[in-house]
């Protein structure tokens, strides 16, 4: 009787430990994929997207966004190109190119170029969870691009794939990432597309039902 208590004892004690090594272990697979995300997706310092490096789309004006980047070019940090009334253009280290678009006097869109850097769909999904809506995109030789929409982080991916029209997987490779004020998904796709064709694009949303086959 002693022996079969200290046999499921024993047993009981091996059980929680390896619970306790499976979760220390999901916890570092977690992490992992946490840290292998580009950095401009994660943020910094208080300014978490859709801010970058101080500039909040929505609310920083163009003339406070220029000299921000001006003192960071003065720091060694990049490159500011103005190129024209409402474009801003920022190179650095990373290989990737900013856009900064205004309106009104007021900084509304960020675009970053993620073609020259290798980020997944599935890490973006890991750090911000599923998306809201998405759009089937563009067809070329290379393959198709798909949309997804985070309209209340204020958050707007593309992605392309090159398999079977249109299979939606989770090694799809971000290219564009934009920065916009949070709010509706009608308010987004009007900052994003521009007034006269959101309405149309408005129709083409689709809601997110996961990774798997979406027909057009």
């Amino acid at each position: 009787m002693y022996l079969k208590k200290t046999t499921s004892r024993v047993l009981q004690t091996k059980a929680s430990i390896v619970f306790v090594v499976f979760i220390f272990a999901l916890q570092l697979f977690i992490s992992g994929c946490a840290n292998k995300i580009d950095n401009d997706l994660v943020g910094s310092d208080g300014c978490y997207p859709p801010c970058w490096v101080g500039i909040e789309p929505g609310k920083t004006n163009k003339v406070e966004a220029i000299h921000l980047l001006e003192q960071m070019e003065i720091e060694k940090k990049g490159n500011l190109i103005v190129l024209d009334a409402d474009t801003i253009k920022w190179l650095n280290s990373t290989t990737k190119r900013y856009y900064l678009y205004s309106e009104n006097g007021i900084i509304n869109k960020i675009k970053i170029d993620f073609r020259p850097v290798s980020t997944s769909l599935e890490e973006v999904i890991l750090r911000f969870g599923d998306p809201n809506r998405m759009k089937l995109g563009e067809i070329d030789e290379g393959g198709y691009l798909v949309t997804i929409y985070y309209p209340h982080k204020g958050l707007v991916i593309v992605v392309s794939g090159n398999k079977s029209l249109y299979e939606v997987y989770p090694d799809m490779e971000v290219v564009f990432v934009y920065y916009l004020q949070p709010g509706s998904i009608t308010d987004i796709e009007s900052t994003l597309s521009g007034k006269d064709a959101a309405s149309e694009n408005f129709q083409n949303l689709k809601m997110w039902v996961g990774y798997g086959m979406y027909v057009p």
